[in-house]
């Protein structure tokens, strides 16, 4: 009701139904109808999908803004957007296609990868300023993502 409230579409629904003359045929006030309804559900839908991206769009950027926290997880993620953990789990994986997990570390990987390349920080440096309590797991995410470990990486790049 209140999305309705918000726009035009309510009076624009109220006059088409008010237009239906008692003397038309059924089949026709039918078809009235099933496309008054038609239109209303194809408004529902698109509100319902423009929030959706707003949601998954400020879960990108509180990502881009905390992944350096090692606490970030889906559950702090669902306390900034204030919606149940389960809810944008299942979210995120409609609207994007990738689990929100898989997702953090990309983001990670990526920090982690411009750090190799821009700077002379040590890999365990590296891993600590990409969220990583642990060099060992960011070595191994690192590698299972990009396709080698950190050094090979940083040698990589100086040839």
């Amino acid at each position: 009701q209140k999305v309705f409230q918000e726009s035009n579409m309510l009076e624009t629904v109220k006059r088409r139904v008010i237009d239906i003359g008692p003397a038309e045929p059924l089949d026709s006030v039918q078809a009235e109808i099933k496309s008054i309804t038609a239109t209303l559900c194809g408004y529902i839908a698109n509100k319902k999908k423009d929030s959706h991206a707003k949601l998954v769009q400020r879960m990108y950027q509180y990502t881009e803004e905390m992944y350096a926290n090692p606490d970030l997880t889906l559950y702090r993620v669902a306390e900034y957007v204030e919606r149940p953990e389960k809810y944008i789990s299942q979210l995120f994986k409609e609207v994007t296609g990738v689990n929100y997990s898989d997702h953090l570390i990309k983001v990670r990987m990526e920090k982690a990868a411009e750090l190799l390349k821009e700077s002379n920080h040590t890999v365990d440096d590296i891993a600590a300023r990409v969220g990583y309590n642990s060099s060992h797991s960011f070595r191994r995410a690192f590698k299972r993502l990009i396709g080698v470990t950190p050094s090979v990486y940083r040698q990589t790049l100086d040839e």
